[in-house]
Protein backbone atom coordinates (compact mmCIF):
# COMPACT_ATOMS: atom_id res chain seq x y z
CA UNK A 1 0.00 0.00 0.00
CA UNK A 2 1.83 3.31 -0.77
CA UNK A 3 0.65 7.08 0.53
CA UNK A 4 -0.76 9.19 -1.62
CA UNK A 5 -1.41 11.49 0.44
CA UNK A 6 0.82 12.52 3.58
CA UNK A 7 -1.20 13.98 6.29
CA UNK A 8 0.83 16.94 7.83
CA UNK A 9 0.37 18.75 10.89
CA UNK A 10 -1.05 22.29 9.44
CA UNK A 11 -3.38 19.62 7.73
CA UNK A 12 -7.30 20.75 8.90
CA UNK A 13 -8.09 17.68 11.57
CA UNK A 14 -11.23 17.50 9.02
CA UNK A 15 -9.53 16.95 5.93
CA UNK A 16 -9.92 13.32 4.29
CA UNK A 17 -6.79 11.28 2.98
CA UNK A 18 -5.38 9.09 0.11
CA UNK A 19 -3.73 5.70 -0.25
CA UNK A 20 -3.75 3.21 -3.09
CA UNK A 21 -4.48 -0.01 -2.35
CA UNK A 22 -4.92 -3.03 -4.53
CA UNK A 23 -5.48 -0.98 -7.49
CA UNK A 24 -7.99 1.42 -5.72
CA UNK A 25 -7.90 4.50 -4.04
CA UNK A 26 -8.91 4.59 -0.43
CA UNK A 27 -10.19 7.78 1.25
CA UNK A 28 -11.08 8.68 4.78
CA UNK A 29 -11.87 10.59 6.84
CA UNK A 30 -12.21 10.82 10.85
CA UNK A 31 -14.78 13.10 12.82
CA UNK A 32 -15.24 13.71 16.09
CA UNK A 33 -18.83 14.44 17.09
CA UNK A 34 -20.40 15.89 19.81
CA UNK A 35 -22.98 13.35 20.05
CA UNK A 36 -23.80 9.72 21.20
CA UNK A 37 -22.96 6.97 18.73
CA UNK A 38 -26.99 6.00 18.96
CA UNK A 39 -28.06 9.79 17.14
CA UNK A 40 -25.28 9.54 14.86
CA UNK A 41 -26.19 5.50 13.76
CA UNK A 42 -29.49 7.22 13.38
CA UNK A 43 -28.54 10.36 11.17
CA UNK A 44 -26.69 7.59 8.88
CA UNK A 45 -29.22 5.17 8.44
CA UNK A 46 -32.71 7.02 8.81
CA UNK A 47 -33.51 8.00 5.54
CA UNK A 48 -35.20 11.43 6.56
CA UNK A 49 -32.47 12.33 8.17
CA UNK A 50 -29.94 11.21 5.26
CA UNK A 51 -31.84 13.64 2.78
CA UNK A 52 -30.40 16.10 5.28
CA UNK A 53 -26.79 15.64 4.36
CA UNK A 54 -26.39 13.47 1.53
CA UNK A 55 -29.31 12.39 -0.84
CA UNK A 56 -32.18 10.87 -0.96
CA UNK A 57 -32.09 7.20 0.40
CA UNK A 58 -33.67 4.00 0.20
CA UNK A 59 -32.39 1.96 2.47
CA UNK A 60 -33.50 -2.11 3.00
CA UNK A 61 -31.17 -2.11 6.84
CA UNK A 62 -29.56 -5.43 7.16
CA UNK A 63 -27.00 -7.19 5.89
CA UNK A 64 -27.51 -8.21 1.78
CA UNK A 65 -30.49 -5.69 1.74
CA UNK A 66 -30.60 -3.16 -1.28
CA UNK A 67 -29.37 0.78 -1.04
CA UNK A 68 -30.41 3.40 -3.47
CA UNK A 69 -28.69 6.93 -3.64
CA UNK A 70 -29.56 10.12 -5.50
CA UNK A 71 -27.56 12.48 -5.25
CA UNK A 72 -29.80 16.53 -4.54
CA UNK A 73 -27.46 18.95 -4.88
CA UNK A 74 -28.45 19.63 -8.35
CA UNK A 75 -25.06 20.45 -10.63
CA UNK A 76 -26.30 22.42 -14.31
CA UNK A 77 -24.44 22.71 -17.54
CA UNK A 78 -22.97 26.06 -16.27
CA UNK A 79 -21.71 24.69 -13.10
CA UNK A 80 -19.93 22.00 -15.20
CA UNK A 81 -18.49 24.90 -16.92
CA UNK A 82 -17.77 27.26 -14.64
CA UNK A 83 -16.18 25.25 -12.26
CA UNK A 84 -14.66 22.87 -14.80
CA UNK A 85 -16.45 19.42 -12.88
CA UNK A 86 -15.39 16.27 -14.46
CA UNK A 87 -18.67 13.75 -14.81
CA UNK A 88 -18.16 10.09 -14.76
CA UNK A 89 -19.34 8.60 -17.55
CA UNK A 90 -23.08 7.14 -16.70
CA UNK A 91 -23.11 9.39 -14.29
CA UNK A 92 -24.00 13.02 -16.28
CA UNK A 93 -27.34 15.02 -15.28
CA UNK A 94 -28.32 16.79 -11.96
CA UNK A 95 -29.26 13.66 -9.72
CA UNK A 96 -26.79 11.45 -10.02
CA UNK A 97 -28.11 7.67 -8.82
CA UNK A 98 -26.19 4.38 -7.26
CA UNK A 99 -27.28 1.42 -6.43
CA UNK A 100 -25.96 -1.40 -4.41
CA UNK A 101 -25.78 -3.30 -1.35
CA UNK A 102 -25.05 -3.61 2.07
CA UNK A 103 -21.83 -5.75 2.83
CA UNK A 104 -21.76 -5.27 7.04
CA UNK A 105 -23.95 -4.18 9.72
CA UNK A 106 -23.24 -4.50 13.22
CA UNK A 107 -25.69 -1.84 14.41
CA UNK A 108 -24.94 1.08 15.99
CA UNK A 109 -21.08 0.77 14.83
CA UNK A 110 -20.63 -0.16 11.17
CA UNK A 111 -22.58 0.01 8.15
CA UNK A 112 -20.71 -0.80 4.83
CA UNK A 113 -22.04 -1.02 1.42
CA UNK A 114 -20.76 -1.51 -2.17
CA UNK A 115 -22.44 0.95 -4.25
CA UNK A 116 -21.89 -0.09 -8.37
CA UNK A 117 -19.17 1.39 -9.93
CA UNK A 118 -18.87 3.84 -7.12
CA UNK A 119 -17.11 1.36 -4.68
CA UNK A 120 -17.45 0.46 -0.97
CA UNK A 121 -18.84 3.18 1.73
CA UNK A 122 -17.78 2.03 5.28
CA UNK A 123 -18.96 4.26 8.43
CA UNK A 124 -17.45 2.97 11.58
CA UNK A 125 -18.42 4.51 15.06
CA UNK A 126 -16.86 4.33 18.02
CA UNK A 127 -17.45 6.04 21.64
CA UNK A 128 -15.37 8.94 22.99
CA UNK A 129 -16.35 10.65 26.23
CA UNK A 130 -20.11 11.48 25.71
CA UNK A 131 -19.89 11.95 21.45
CA UNK A 132 -18.60 9.83 19.05
CA UNK A 133 -15.64 9.10 16.44
CA UNK A 134 -17.12 8.77 12.59
CA UNK A 135 -14.35 6.89 10.36
CA UNK A 136 -15.75 7.18 7.44
CA UNK A 137 -13.94 5.52 4.01
CA UNK A 138 -14.63 5.12 0.44
CA UNK A 139 -12.50 2.74 -1.62
CA UNK A 140 -12.79 4.59 -5.02
CA UNK A 141 -12.35 2.42 -8.39
CA UNK A 142 -8.96 3.58 -9.73
CA UNK A 143 -9.00 7.19 -11.31
CA UNK A 144 -7.24 10.17 -11.96
CA UNK A 145 -6.20 12.59 -9.25
CA UNK A 146 -8.03 15.37 -10.34
CA UNK A 147 -11.43 12.86 -10.35
CA UNK A 148 -10.25 12.12 -6.18
CA UNK A 149 -10.11 15.39 -5.62
CA UNK A 150 -13.21 16.50 -6.79
CA UNK A 151 -14.63 13.18 -4.80
CA UNK A 152 -12.94 14.32 -1.59
CA UNK A 153 -14.62 17.47 -1.83
CA UNK A 154 -17.67 16.05 -2.05
CA UNK A 155 -17.33 14.00 0.95
CA UNK A 156 -15.58 16.72 3.20
CA UNK A 157 -18.88 18.79 1.88
CA UNK A 158 -21.16 15.87 2.89
CA UNK A 159 -19.25 15.10 5.95
CA UNK A 160 -19.69 19.13 7.27
CA UNK A 161 -23.47 18.50 6.72
CA UNK A 162 -23.73 15.55 8.46
CA UNK A 163 -22.46 17.88 11.29
CA UNK A 164 -25.31 20.08 10.60
CA UNK A 165 -27.98 17.61 10.71
CA UNK A 166 -26.38 16.36 14.17
CA UNK A 167 -26.85 20.08 14.98
CA UNK A 168 -30.32 20.62 13.66
CA UNK A 169 -29.70 22.23 10.40
CA UNK A 170 -30.72 20.42 7.13
CA UNK A 171 -28.57 21.44 3.36
CA UNK A 172 -31.11 23.36 1.49
CA UNK A 173 -30.39 21.39 -1.39
CA UNK A 174 -31.60 23.90 -4.33
CA UNK A 175 -29.28 26.81 -2.96
CA UNK A 176 -26.84 24.53 -1.93
CA UNK A 177 -23.15 26.18 -1.76
CA UNK A 178 -21.16 24.58 -4.42
CA UNK A 179 -18.39 27.18 -3.76
CA UNK A 180 -17.53 26.05 -0.54
CA UNK A 181 -17.15 22.20 -2.58
CA UNK A 182 -14.90 24.11 -5.36
CA UNK A 183 -12.94 25.51 -2.50
CA UNK A 184 -12.09 21.91 -0.73
CA UNK A 185 -11.42 20.77 -3.92
CA UNK A 186 -8.97 23.29 -4.72
CA UNK A 187 -7.01 22.79 -1.52
CA UNK A 188 -7.25 18.44 -2.35
CA UNK A 189 -5.76 19.50 -5.64
CA UNK A 190 -3.31 21.60 -4.64
CA UNK A 191 -1.55 18.37 -2.48
CA UNK A 192 1.15 17.12 -3.47
CA UNK A 193 0.21 13.00 -4.33
CA UNK A 194 3.79 11.87 -4.59
CA UNK A 195 4.16 11.51 -1.19
CA UNK A 196 6.21 13.78 0.03
CA UNK A 197 5.85 17.08 0.86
Amino acid sequence: MSAMRVPRESDRPADGTVQEAGGKHVLRFERRLGHPIDRVWKALTDPQEISGWLGSAEIDLLEGGRVTLRWLNPIGPEEIAKYRIDIPEGLAGEQPVHRGTITQLDPPRVLECDLENFGELRWELSEEGPGSVLTFTHSLPAVEDHMVAQVLAGWHFHLDALEGVLAGRRIDWPNWLIERWAEHRGRYAAVDRGGSH
